[in-house]
């Protein structure tokens, strides 16, 4: 005769929603980063620094807008607008400068 147990939980699984969101921002290799409405960055994960070549402790805090070049601006702030007033923006690419600035 064998036993069986119940099967285990991973060891390291997050305690909530919020701690599952981190954990998937921080472990895909997506560059993801996020702002509030003022444009200041709030979030920059372990992908966005390899990408952009800017740590999380020197980017969190500064106004995203900067991030873009001069010449797409105008873009980013519309398509954010569109999010912030509720409705959908689909498939929106753009350029980040990078910490050497360089997009």
């Amino acid at each position: 005769m064998s036993s069986l147990s119940a099967p285990r939980p991973p060891a390291a699984a997050p305690a909530s929603a919020d701690g599952l969101l981190a954990a998937v921002l921080e472990t895909t290799d997506d560059a993801i980063f996020s702002h509030v409405a003022g444009w200041r960055i709030t979030t920059w994960n372990q992908a966005a620094e390899r990408f952009f070549g800017q740590a999380a402790v020197d980017i969190v805090g500064r106004s995203s807008i900067d991030l873009f070049p001069d010449h797409l601006r105008g873009d980013v702030e519309a398509a954010f607008e569109t999010a912030m007033g509720g409705d959908r923006v689909n498939h929106f690419e753009t350029e980040i400068l990078r910490g050497d600035g360089m997009p």
